[in-house]
């Protein structure tokens, strides 16, 4: 009798890990899936900065030049010229969905930095009842800014 009840003592604390251990998987696959979907989003915002005054025409050594707004240029406000310009594209507010991330929201938010108006800050964030949270920050620069006169 004694050893019946260690018995299912031991089992039901076993199936409670294992049940345990399976909702942690499950929650880390879909943090996963939060962060390559981030990632894959940043990469299209880098991107869209990255090609902004761009001369497109093919060089000869294959490099990339870039043609800024000599005015945002000289006012330091290459970010703020770059939303105006690709705001189709790069939208200041957004959110991101997939069929992977059932009941996850990705809010995006684009902004223009207010230290230096020549500095773009992408924010990601989840809204606060999802399983998975998240708060990344980045800071993105244009690569026009180092063609400016």
């Amino acid at each position: 009798m004694v050893s019946s009840v260690l018995l299912m003592l031991v089992v039901s604390q076993s199936a409670s890990l294992f049940s345990q251990s399976l909702g942690a998987l499950g929650k880390a696959r879909l943090r996963d899936s939060v962060n390559a979907a981030i990632a894959a989003d940043l990469e299209q915002v880098r991107h869209e900065v990255f090609t902004w005054a761009a001369d497109t025409t093919p060089s000869v050594d294959g490099q990339l030049s870039y043609s800024p707004i000599a005015s945002a240029c000289n006012a330091g406000t290459l970010a703020t010229s770059l939303l105006s310009d690709r705001s189709s594209t790069l939208p200041t507010q957004a959110t991101l969905s997939s069929q992977a991330l059932p009941g996850i929201s990705i809010h995006r938010t684009i902004n223009v930095d207010p230290n230096d108006a020549d500095v773009l800050l992408v924010r990601y964030s989840t809204s606060g009842s999802t399983l998975v949270s998240v708060d990344q920050n980045t800071a993105l620069v244009p690569p026009a800014q180092g063609w400016c006169p």
